[in-house]
């Protein structure tokens, strides 16, 4: 008989306030309960109680991307090359997290723009100031096409490099 429990954990938080027991609202959450909101600065991670078997881990980009409603490997771009012309092997885990951490979660914001695309017709465009790794326009081009978003900008190497690859013209916008 599996038993598992799963429960979503703050550590920054959790440990804290371990000593004021469990679900005090310091980042440790009860089984079932959705994650915490993700953060660039705090690391989240997950309780596996299974048969007596006690193991915490942290979260994966992957699960990161899904909980803040992006595509599956939406900031695993591969080789990428920063503003001074650095060509870097690889996204990292941590500039993933990071840019992930930093990013909006989309859901919410896809409800926003929904209404705000009825309201603005169906010629509608947008540009997007401080987008981070482009959820915005993934939101905009998913309801009104491709090309429907003029511009981004951001100041940061990755969160560049990552809207730059999901938004080239030669791609389909709306995976």
């Amino acid at each position: 008989m599996n038993n598992s429990q799963v429960l979503p954990i703050n550590t920054q938080v959790a440990t804290r306030h371990i000593a004021l027991g469990e679900r005090t609202g310091f980042g440790i959450g009860a089984d079932g309960d959705p994650a915490f909101t993700l953060q660039e600065a705090h690391s989240h991670g997950v309780f596996v109680n299974s048969d007596m078997d006690y193991t915490v881990r942290r979260l994966t980009p992957l699960e990161c991307e899904r909980l803040q409603g992006f595509p599956d490997k939406w900031t695993d771009i591969g080789e990428w090359t920063d503003e001074s012309g650095k060509t870097r092997k690889e996204s990292t885990d941590s500039a993933r997290y990071k840019a992930l951490g930093n990013s909006i979660a989309l859901p919410p914001w896809e409800y926003v723009l929904q209404r705000l695309s009825v309201c603005c017709g169906p010629d509608a465009t947008m540009a997007s100031l401080f987008d981070g790794i482009g959820g915005f326009p993934l939101i905009w081009e998913r309801l009104n096409g491709t090309g429907t978003c003029l511009w981004s900008s951001e100041i940061e190497d990755f969160p560049i490099a990552v809207t730059r690859h999901r938004f080239s013209e030669d791609q389909d916008h709306e995976e």
